[in-house]
C-alpha cells in the first residue's frame, strides 16, 4: 500500500514533471537542464519545485507540473550551475567558478495570484 507521502514524492520526481509538461505546456527540459537537483520549497505559502536550468530558474507546481514562475539568468550568468538554495522568497544560484561566472539571488513575489521575479543581488 502506498502512503500519501510516497505518492507526493513520486508526483514530484523529474520524470513525473516531464510527463506532465505536455499537459501544462511547460517544457522544463527544453530550457536546458543542468546537473543540479530540483529543490522542493514553499515560497509565499505555495509548495513548488524549483529547477536550475541553463537559461535560469523555473518553478512548477509539484502536483500538476504547471508553471508558477521563471527567472532568466542568461543576462546575469551565462549558465546556472549547482543547486538552487531557497530561503523564504529568495532563491540563490551560482555559475561555475571555473568559468568565472558569478551568482544571483532571485526574489519571487505573489500578489493577487500573479508571480513576479527579479534580481535581489547579483555578484559577477
Amino acid at each position: 500500500m502506498t502512503s500519501s507521502r510516497q505518492r507526493q514524492l513520486r508526483d514530484i520526481d523529474t520524470d513525473g514533471v516531464a510527463d506532465r509538461r505536455r499537459q501544462s505546456g511547460l517544457a522544463v527540459a527544453e530550457r536546458g537542464m543542468t546537473h543540479s537537483t530540483p529543490v522542493v520549497a514553499t515560497i509565499q505559502g505555495v509548495r513548488q519545485v524549483v529547477f536550475a536550468t541553463q537559461s535560469g530558474l523555473v518553478s512548477v507546481d509539484p502536483l500538476s507540473g504547471s508553471l508558477l514562475w521563471r527567472f532568466n539568468t542568461v543576462r546575469l550568468l551565462p549558465v546556472a550551475r549547482g543547486l538552487a538554495v531557497v530561503y523564504q522568497n529568495m532563491v540563490f544560484v551560482c555559475g561555475a567558478h571555473a568559468y568565472n561566472m558569478g551568482s544571483v539571488v532571485m526574489q519571487a513575489s505573489l500578489t493577487n495570484g500573479t508571480w513576479t521575479t527579479g534580481a535581489a543581488l547579483v555578484d559577477q
